[in-house]
């Protein structure tokens, strides 16, 4: 009862973080768009971030209030979510070209396995009867 509660309740703070997050969001429209300058963008913005997170820390250290650190941890978890993006979505590009490239193998080993012996290749020129020439097959008797 406890496992699918927080199951239910961890699959409703993501859906409502990928909705109304602005980071969230933003990530979102760079996995839809693919294109050059999303480089061009991430990197500063995580830069960025993780810049106003040393500033954070800077000016808490000068005297002021601590509960700032919690704007640190935003910053840092924002920071990590941009500069990480590009080698995940590189490490699950190359993985779904994989899985792409084993799909087209499998059905091209199924299409070879069913195909009629004519119909496979460098069997162009096979007999009009289906005979290929393999252990005397091809006579006629």
């Amino acid at each position: 009862m406890l496992v699918h509660l927080l199951w239910s309740l961890s699959i409703r703070t993501r859906r409502f973080l990928r909705t109304w997050a602005p980071t969230n969001i933003l990530l979102d429209w760079f996995r839809d768009h693919r294109w050059s300058g999303v480089v061009a963008l991430i990197v500063p913005l995580g830069a960025g971030y993780l810049a106003d997170a040393w500033l954070v820390t800077a000016v808490v250290d000068q005297g002021w209030p601590e509960w700032l650190y919690l704007l640190f941890f935003l910053f840092l978890w924002n920071a990590g979510k941009f500069l990480l993006f590009l080698p995940v979505e590189a490490i699950r590009e190359l993985a779904h070209s994989l899985r792409r490239a084993a799909g087209a193998a499998r059905a091209h080993r199924e299409r070879s396995h069913t195909a009629p012996r004519s119909a496979q290749p460098g069997r162009a020129h096979a007999a009009p009867w289906g005979g290929g020439g393999v252990n005397g097959d091809d006579i006629v008797s």
